[in-house]
């Protein structure tokens, strides 16, 4: 069943039958966010009204809860950070190739993205993707800001024992196809 969701103090409404932030990100409602995974906490949100089912199947009329865990049991109203600037921001999933790379020190890596000519890839400085090589998924914050160049940077720290940096480093090529999917969460 489909519940109306009020943000407060901003004023704007969705409708969820499922994960809140997933449902309100879907619609065009940026809620503050980072891992959805429930680890950083940054999607923390007062229950007003209503209730809810949390991250551990308890049912929440008052305090707080993860919208990135929960489902809503009944209409809600949420206290919840809200950022119309990322409403004309949509993820994607696209391919972008090695544009090139350096080393900057022995355990990092600057690496430049680019997409298809055809790709308009935007985000707010301080957000992060999702890139995917090899059938290995890690998130790396976007290191650059908006250019015309329409390439991504981003800095990569080798890992010790680390499946990306396995592949990554002392493995790179120019025009090397990659995966990235993003761009996520709402720091900035």
């Amino acid at each position: 069943m489909k519940y109306n969701i009020t943000i407060q103090p901003a004023g704007v409404s969705y409708t969820s039958d499922e994960n809140l932030l997933d449902d309100a990100i879907s619609q065009s409602v940026p809620l503050e966010h980072s891992c959805k995974t429930g680890e950083c906490g940054v999607c923390s949100s007062e229950v007003i009204s209503g209730s809810v089912e949390n991250e551990n199947g308890e049912l929440v009329t008052q305090g707080c809860i993860l919208t990135c865990q929960s489902k809503a049991m009944s209409d809600i109203v949420l206290k919840a950070n809200y950022y119309p600037e990322l409403t004309h921001i949509k993820q994607q999933t696209i391919p972008c190739k090695i544009a090139s790379f350096e080393y900057v020190t022995e355990d990092i890596v600057s690496i430049r993205l680019r997409f298809p000519p055809t790709v308009a890839f935007d985000y707010l400085p301080g957000q992060y993707v999702d890139l995917s090589f090899k059938g290995i998924k890690r998130s790396y914050s976007i290191a650059n800001a908006k250019s015309e160049s329409k390439e991504l940077e981003l800095h990569v720290r080798k890992v010790p024992n680390g499946q990306m940096s396995e592949l990554l480093f002392g493995n790179l090529k120019e025009n090397q196809l990659m995966r990235l999917e993003g761009p996520k969460g709402t720091f900035r």
